[in-house]
């Protein structure tokens, strides 16, 4: 069991890392989601739950308590929270305050602060190699499919309007010969992992991104404006801000070639809570399922809600997994990227060792 202690001295090991805000611009509805690639729909998510004896009936609600979600990352929360579905289940959400980066999110699940957190593979990943005792129990966010429109796509890729050299990804091949390419970007990070895949997946080389940093998405807009960058890679809520600024779109996280697999974001606990309320975390479950499938139905509802939820403008939200089981092949590449990288050795990660696959089947 890990102590608080023990999450104090975790915190000064882990990467700070900061995922950008997650909310797509458009208005957009794409099509109602019958499940992804694992095939199933949620629909009414079954209330069936894995039984626990040390958990007693009770008329009041249970609460979950997670970070404060004040971006967009927040929309399931929201959704379960306002339409009911936690308290289907006898849940109520409770924010605890904000966190600044995923190691301090980790410290408040292993310290017993907050109960759920939400992260990308990479970084739960290095997470969970660093010692702390957390299983991924759910998917949250994932890349769509071909035919929903692509404002819903996880990250997009542009160029400045005045790059005359540059107009499709392919011109990026001859651009700057024999130079780095400079993005914002922070290893390891949804941004680096998604663009390295985009460059191999069209024969384009990584090694010739040059990572650096800005302190938003608005300066590194700026920067792409002013020269300071050669390209941005960014998530949904700026998508309409370089549109209307003219920004030349290369491409998006379509053309990774990682499928639903470019998007996917976890639900986690800590073991200790999976082990002491695991009927609880199967109610979580089943509530936030059930709002994801409403968010991809009702997708202009979602962004008003979260909107509401946030105080500030969304145009529309991500696209979220619905199926049932949690496939293996949506959280491996993230593990090879890391290998690849030399974080660790092949194998000292596994799919296994990030997910309890109690709540959920096990999906190849």
């Amino acid at each position: 069991m890990k102590t608080a202690s023990r999450a104090l001295s975790l915190i000064l090991a882990l990467a700070f890392f900061v995922f950008a805000t997650s909310c797509a611009s458009g208005e957009t509805k794409p099509a109602a989601s019958t499940g992804n690639s694992s095939g199933a729909s949620t629909g009414n998510a079954s209330s069936g739950s894995v039984a626990s004896a040390s958990e007693s009936a009770s008329v009041s609600l249970k609460s979950i308590r997670v970070a404060s979600q004040t971006e967009c990352t927040s929309t399931p929360f929201v959704i379960a929270d306002k339409l009911g579905f936690f308290a289907e289940e006898g849940l109520q959400i409770e924010y605890t305050g904000e966190l600044t980066g995923g190691a301090a999110n980790v410290a408040a699940l292993l310290n017993g602060t907050n109960d759920v957190m939400n992260t990308h593979p990479n970084n739960f990943a290095t997470y969970v190699h660093e010692g702390a005792a957390l299983k991924a129990v759910e998917l949250n966010i994932v890349d769509p499919p071909e035919d929903i429109p692509s404002e819903f796509r996880h990250m997009r890729l542009y160029a400045s309007k005045d790059n005359a050299s540059i107009n499709t990804l392919a011109d990026v091949a001859n651009y700057k010969p024999g130079e780095n390419l400079k993005i914002v970007g922070t290893v390891p990070s949804c941004t680096t992992f998604i663009l390295s895949y985009i460059f191999k997946n069209n024969g384009l080389d990584p090694s010739r991104i040059e990572w650096t940093t800005a302190d938003s998405t608005s300066a590194a807009l700026q920067a792409l404006e002013l020269g300071d960058l050669d390209f941005v890679f960014i998530h949904p809520p700026f998508y309409y801000l370089a549109e209307q600024n003219g920004y030349k779109l290369l491409a998006d996280s379509f053309d990774s070639g990682l499928g639903p697999a470019a998007g996917t974001y976890l639900y986690a606990f800590s073991e200790d809570f999976i082990a002491s309320y695991p009927e609880t975390v199967q109610k979580f479950i089943n509530a936030i399922k059930k709002a994801q499938q409403y968010a991809n139905d009702n997708t202009s509802e979602a962004a008003r809600l979260t909107a509401e939820h946030i105080q500030q403008e969304v145009k529309a939200t991500h696209y979220y997994y619905t199926g049932t089981g949690i496939p293996k092949s949506y959280i491996q590449p993230w593990l090879d990227d890391l290998v690849e990288s030399g974080a660790w050795a092949e194998g000292e990660v596994t799919v296994s060792d990030l997910v309890d696959f109690t709540f959920e089947p096990e999906l190849e």
